[in-house]
């Protein structure tokens, strides 16, 4: 294979959604298992629409997940007078022409075109224009924009997802390059790019197979070689309609502020379309670079299950390990009010450890440990345990039992446990209960060894006076 050079190139109209994301990991894999060159490129010729806090919110998407490329961003923006120099290239070749007709007349035209059943092509209408006229338009002020003749040819590529593909030209109609703006299309800008960059493989989403015709025809008529095209499939609901917020699909900043982890969403991101020989379900970026092929891609649409990200993100919280687990638990936990700077380390990451498997989503932290850090205890269920006849027996012997405890770990604690349920001849339950709401006012929670080892005894032989 020659020297691979991808690129991933996002129009910065929007945050860096699912989608697009999975569209930058695929390059950037196929970059890596190849030994290529992974290019950033900013696809920001749209100006009414392109803002650049979408421009930070892509690139900081790409760091945090991990997808690094070799060269950029380069911003179509600054490249404005390059794409002017080849449409006048191309227009002293006489495959282009000037196209004066105004947007509410091209309107008029697809609206008759579609009234019809035709395909709402171009009409051809100032390919015939006379001198006089385009001497008028041009004393009335008026600003062409630039059209490719397609002519009736055929083209024919070969996808290295979707096989051979062939399309009419006499289907697609003769299609502006440059907007009467001067701004380029998006066909003439991606072409021009390319070719300069020397990308040797476009890998995007099929939602782009209809601009390859028109895209392979300006490369021709540039003189440049056209790259390989791989054509990834869409991501679908589980319903199998198009993707939305309905399915749970949002952007990655969106996925990162509820605590989902980026290799979860790697490893998701990865499952949609691509499936490793040995269709191993957890997969990590690294290894994934090392076997990724564009082969290995399916055809058939990708289904986005929220469910399956949610199992994932559990199973890579509980694989961290356990300081790693705390730092990244830190900035939801500060969130929720808790003054992490004034907790010991150590006994933060066992408050983290207990309930660790409890956790979906990295913002769940707050739900499930808040109450460690809390000072007053809920009353109500408190209240209703200590109005119990066996409450105090219980907390006394337990208080007492406590303090002959050399060292608070699962054998001893729960040996004082199992001592108390004996010596007061009472349900495990009831002991077990009674402790768990003295001590945290609820009900439920991690198992109630892990509770008396980070609380202390002293902590514990307060809550447990009666």
């Amino acid at each position: 294979m020659s020297k691979v050079r991808v690129r991933f190139a996002p129009s910065p109209t929007g945050n860096l959604h699912i989608g697009s994301a999975r569209i930058a990991l695929f390059n950037y894999l196929f970059a890596r298992a190849n030994g290529g060159k992974n290019i950033l490129r900013i696809e920001d010729t749209d100006f009414d629409r392109s803002a650049d806090i979408y421009v930070d919110n892509i690139r900081d998407g790409l760091q945090w997940l991990g997808i690094t490329y070799d060269e950029g961003p380069i911003h179509q923006s600054s490249r404005l007078q390059l794409y002017q120099e080849y449409a006048q290239k191309i227009l002293a070749q006489g495959h282009v022409y000037k196209c004066y007709c105004t947007e509410a007349e091209l309107a008029e035209k697809r609206k008759i075109a579609l009234s019809l059943g035709k395909p709402p092509k171009y009409d051809g209408h100032c390919k015939c224009l006379t001198a006089e006229q385009v001497q008028q338009f041009e004393a009335n002020g008026q600003k062409p924009a630039i059209r490719f003749e397609v002519g009736q040819r055929k083209v024919k590529f070969h996808d290295l997802v979707r096989g051979d593909l062939e399309f009419d030209c006499s289907l697609i109609g003769d299609f502006v390059i440059i907007k009467s703006n001067g701004s380029p299309s998006y066909n003439f800008a991606a072409v021009v790019d390319d070719a300069l960059m020397k990308i040797s493989h476009v890998i995007r989403g099929e939602d782009h197979i209809s601009n390859t015709p028109k895209q392979i025809l300006l490369y021709e008529a540039l003189g440049f070689t056209a790259p390989q095209f791989a054509h990834i499939s869409m991501i679908l609901g589980p319903d199998r309609t198009k993707l939305s917020k309905r399915h749970g699909a949002k952007s990655i900043s969106e996925y990162r502020e509820e605590g989902f982890l980026k290799e979860a969403i790697l490893n998701l991101l990865m499952l949609m379309s691509w499936s490793p020989e040995d269709h191993q379900e957890i997969m990590t970026l690294a290894a994934a670079e090392k076997v990724f092929r564009l082969e290995d891609l399916a055809k058939s649409p990708a289904v986005f299950d929220i469910e399956k990200l949610k199992w994932l993100n559990g199973q890579y919280i509980r694989a961290l390990p356990i300081a790693d687990l705390t730092q990244r638990c830190l900035p939801f936990l500060r969130q929720g009010g808790v003054a992490v700077n004034a907790v010991d380390p150590a006994a933060l990451e066992e408050v983290v450890e207990s309930v660790k498997d409890n956790l979906t989503v990295l913002s769940e932290i707050v739900q499930y440990t808040a109450w460690y850090f809390e000072n007053d205890l809920p009353e109500s269920p408190r209240k209703e345990i200590l109005a119990k006849p066996e409450t105090a027996s219980i907390l006394e012997s337990f208080a007492r039992g406590l303090a002959g405890v050399p060292k608070l770990n699962h054998d001893s604690v729960n040996a004082l446990l199992d001592k108390i349920i004996v010596n007061l001849s009472l349900k495990k339950g009831q002991v077990l209960k009674t402790i768990r709401l003295a001590l945290t006012g609820r009900s439920a929670g991690p198992e109630l060894w892990k509770i008396i080892r980070i609380f202390g005894k002293d902590k514990c032989q307060k809550r447990s006076a009666v």
